[in-house]
């Protein structure tokens, strides 16, 4: 669990970076970012 939060802070250090360059694919990384989440969450909850 405590990887997953480090490895998030990683994710988001280079969302902001990204968004500050190109906010036009900034919101489909979000998008793409938080479908991920979501399904691995449901994944992880079906065990």
């Amino acid at each position: 669990m405590i990887l997953l939060l480090l490895n998030n802070e990683r994710l988001i250090k280079r969302f902001t970076n990204d968004y500050h360059k190109n906010p036009m694919s900034f919101s489909t990384k979000v998008t793409n970012a938080y479908f991920l989440l979501g399904m691995t969450i449901l994944l992880t909850s079906n065990r």
